[in-house]
């Protein structure tokens, strides 16, 4: 038996139902396998960004590391920017690369560059095994890595002449999950704070949604009758229909919310710009819970840090809890001060023309509440990111950390097969279409349901923003003459249509999400509508 295709029977062996990738001539020896393979279905991308992207989609979605093959040198390389989305977003890949032959090395050969170098700042951990008996060790350990302690991408590269080496198959196992758990002090501790506390403010990030900790979390929010918020990543990690959700970190509710409070409890987030309104908030004392220390205080100094799993934090603190409850002296009626009002939104402005606003509001109307959402940056993440309520994690995904263009069409493609039963809306600005649209060809191909909401204003809204607010108005190289995104569409194989009025978002929704397949409705919207926040165009002034 091969490396390659041992490799093959390993993956097998470790569930891997999807590989999302494009051969390259360095991993043909595991393409060559995998033509063998009854359990694992290739999903055929047209770019690697593409693959990597499904696969990052698939890991949000379902919470298991996605896989992606990708071929040496420029396969890789192509790949680099939807690995970093998943990195800066602690989503769980494992990327398989080629490698040129090691007898090759430093000759020249096609391809030869220092890939582990070059994934090493975006990765968890970027190797190369040593020799073709560690291939399946070091591939077993990239599974463990991804999904031990921070979730994260890691990278192999595999060298060609190792896939074709002879071996005997021995499956390496996989150990037993370490899980961080927090001193007896460290809980007693925070049970002293929140006791003495009148005022609990409970924020909730995207360590809550990769320990699985939704339900503590939710029980721990209702005990202390607070309000709870949730940073980017944390969207769904609390029902947003419960009365005692405030919002978006980043709002104007959340940041006064945190300023009143006596106490504010964060629970797996780690303070970014755009989860805290680039750094307004404002705390008198703040339990900072968090599984990688490199977190705790890096941004806000907190009362008390607690270098542990968030499930393993909550389930103790709730023992605590639920003994001593009659010390507990929480206001139970001051989460009713910042209860969240329903946003709404403006159909159109003076022209006629629709606004962003009108066609998300009127597409979550239309909508399955437990729709996946996969959105792109710009117009489409701030039109959605608060107005999409979402009853459960993994329902909302985007590209908080990376803030990357083209990320939506292949993360909704890798959601759709990791979640075949829900329904995947994907909402994507035109310039983002005009980014990773090829994969429409993999969707059709997949002959999946999926649907995409193109707001198209011609141009960068969001640049176009920023240099209306913060440069004077004075435009540049954010306006273009759109193509005709229909045609496109439809020379991929999907279905399509061209919208200007709400009747005809409507129309075509409806008969999307009844009849199935995949369905791109390209909406004209005005460029007139502001979309970024204030706290964003203030902090980017001339």
């Amino acid at each position: 038996m091969r490396v390659a295709e041992a490799l093959v029977r390993l993956l097998e062996e470790l569930s891997v139902e999807y590989i999302f990738g494009i051969p390259g001539v360095h991993t043909l020896p595991i393409y060559d396998a995998l033509r063998d393979s009854s359990k694992i279905k290739h999903v055929l991308a047209r770019h690697e960004a593409g693959a990597a992207g499904m696969a990052d989609g698939y890991a949000r979605a379902s919470g298991r590391p996605g896989v992606c093959l990708l071929a040496a040198g420029p396969g890789a390389t192509n790949a680099l920017t939807a690995v970093s989305n998943a990195y800066l977003d602690s989503q769980p890949l494992v990327v398989l690369a080629g490698g040129i032959k090691t007898t090759t090395w430093g000759r020249g050969g096609i391809h030869e560059y220092d890939q582990l170098s070059i994934f090493r700042p975006v990765t968890k951990l970027s190797v190369r095994p040593h020799s073709p008996s560690e291939v399946l060790d070091t591939v077993t350990n990239a599974f463990e890595s991804s999904m031990n302690g921070r979730k994260r991408p890691v990278f192999v590269e595999l060298p060609f002449d190792y896939l074709l080496a002879e071996t005997t198959y021995i499956r390496g196992e996989i150990g037993e999950k370490p899980v961080l758990s927090p001193s007896r002090e460290e809980v007693e501790e925070a049970f002293r704070l929140i006791s003495r506390a009148r005022k609990i403010l409970i924020i909730l990030g995207g360590g809550v949604v990769s320990s699985e900790a939704t339900r503590e979390a939710s029980i721990l929010a209702h005990l202390l009758h607070a309000p709870v918020c949730t940073t980017i990543m944390g969207k769904g990690a609390f029902d947003e229909s419960d009365p005692q959700f405030v919002g978006q970190l980043f709002t104007e509710e959340s940041i006064s919310c945190a300023s009143e409070a006596d106490l504010v409890v964060a629970l797996g987030c780690r303070f970014s710009e755009r989860s805290t309104g680039a750094w307004r908030l404002r705390m008198k004392e703040l339990i900072h819970v968090d599984i990688d220390s490199s977190e705790l205080g890096r941004n806000y100094k907190p009362t008390l840090a607690v270098n542990a799993d968030v499930k393993t934090f909550l389930e103790a603190l709730l023992v605590l809890l639920n003994s001593r409850i009659s010390e507990i002296r929480t206001d139970k009626e001051w989460y009713k001060k910042y209860a969240r009002q329903q946003e709404g939104a403006n159909y159109c402005v003076s022209s006629g023309v629709l606004t962003a606003s009108a066609v998300v509001s009127e597409v979550l109307r239309l909508a399955p509440d437990d729709t996946v959402f996969s959105v792109d940056t710009g117009y489409s993440f701030w039109h959605t990111v608060t107005r999409v309520r979402t009853r459960e994690p993994r329902r909302y995904l985007c590209s908080a950390g990376n803030s990357a263009m083209g990320f939506a069409l292949p993360a909704a493609i890798g959601a759709k097969l990791a979640r075949p039963d829900k329904n995947v809306i994907a909402f994507v600005g035109d310039g983002s279409f005009l980014m990773s649209s090829q994969e429409l060809a993999t969707a059709v191909e997949l002959n999946i349901d999926l649907t995409v909401v193109v707001l198209n204003d011609s141009g960068y809204g969001s640049i176009r923003d920023y240099q209306e607010q913060s440069f004077g108005g004075r435009l540049i190289a954010c306006e273009y003459r759109s193509p005709e995104i229909e045609m496109i569409a439809k020379a991929y194989g999907a279905k399509s249509a061209t919208a200007k009025t709400r009747e005809e978002v409507n129309e075509f929704v409806e008969e999307a999400l009844r009849k199935g397949g995949v369905n791109v409705l390209d909406v004209r919207i005005t460029p007139a509508e502001r979309v970024l926040p204030d706290f964003l165009t203030s902090t980017y002034r001339k």
